[in-house]
């Protein structure tokens, strides 16, 4: 495949309602944390982009990204002008997805003539290993847990008297939220040693200090949305351990 002469953009975000207009999809946070991503991949980049920035909702998870109009128009641009097609988070938009999705994404993403690029991890797609691919769809079937609600009777009911110890389902589910949590925390280090960095010799890592830094730079929480104290505070904890 010859070297991508320039790359188109594409962002993507599931929502619970229909937006109103282009500029309340690009205010959501996991939409802002990929235009974040891209614009320090254009910032490193030899390439100039192509075209204006391709976007995509749905208001369910049971739509693939890959099959909705602009990305098959971003696919489409990229195509035409030798170029490649640039995610704001390939892994983010997975984990997003429906666990039952991505083994059929992820072909049809196998399948594209043109590079596609994660701008997060500065990987092409065909990169990924097996190993890679694989903890993605763990930490999206356990995301997919989190939102219905089953980790947390899980966990409510094994920590109850008399009650029956937790099922194999539920110890592996509650294992995979952990593994997720630690991926998130490994990501998202750089980010944090380097704010640490920018405080002064009186400055202190807090948890309201990370979380309105987070929340500045449009980077979403686990569940997509603006960062707590307490989800802040849970991230610290994990680093500094």
């Amino acid at each position: 495949m010859a070297e991508p002469e320039g790359f188109v953009r594409y962002v993507f975000a599931y929502t619970n309602r229909r937006p109103k207009s282009p500029d309340e999809v690009f205010s959501l946070p996991v939409v802002r944390a990929q235009l974040l991503a891209i614009s320090r991949y254009q910032q490193t980049s030899s390439r100039d982009p192509i075209g204006s920035i391709q976007f995509d909702y749905a208001t369910t998870r049971k739509k693939a990204f890959d099959l909705l109009p602009n990305f098959r128009k971003a696919v489409g641009m990229a195509q035409q002008s030798n170029g490649a097609l640039v995610l704001g988070g390939i892994g983010e938009l997975l984990r997003r997805t429906n666990p039952e999705l991505i083994a059929d994404i992820a072909s049809r993403l196998d399948g594209l003539s043109v590079p596609v690029i994660d701008a997060m991890t500065l990987k092409t797609w065909n990169e990924l290993s097996n190993a890679d691919r694989s903890l993605i769809y763990l930490e999206a079937k356990s995301a997919a847990l989190l939102r219905t609600g089953s980790i947390r009777a899980g966990i409510s009911a094994s920590t109850k008297e008399r009650q029956s110890p937790p099922t194999q389902n539920q110890k592996r589910a509650v294992r995979a939220v952990e593994l997720y949590a630690e991926k998130r925390a490994s990501d998202l280090s750089v980010f944090v040693e380097s704010l640490r960095s920018t405080l002064s010799s009186n400055g202190t890592m807090t948890p309201s200090v990370l979380a309105k830094a987070l929340n500045d730079a449009g980077v979403p929480s686990a569940r997509g949305k603006t960062w707590s104290f307490n989800a802040a505070k849970n991230l610290l904890r994990r680093l500094d351990t």
